[in-house]
């Protein structure tokens, strides 16, 4: 099982597939896909043989030192 790293974004919409393809989408924003872009970043990994999906919750959760100050829907 290889792990792969979810990024995540507030509105981010994440689809998992049954056969463990990930279908990530963000109609409000497109930010980059760096990790401290991010407002979440997950581990993901899929079990082929037992169909089981396994997210994490990674650290750092959010980096926001490059907004000076917060606007709505920013």
């Amino acid at each position: 099982m290889a792990e792969t790293k979810i990024v995540l974004q507030v509105g981010s919409t994440v689809r998992l597939t049954k056969t463990g393809d990930i279908v990530i989408d963000n109609p409000e924003i497109e930010l980059s896909r760096e990790q401290n872009a991010a407002d979440a970043v997950l581990s993901y990994t899929f079990d082929s043989q037992t169909g089981s999906h396994t997210l994490r919750l990674l650290d750092p959760v959010a980096d926001h030192a490059h907004i000076k100050t917060h606007k709505r829907n920013d």
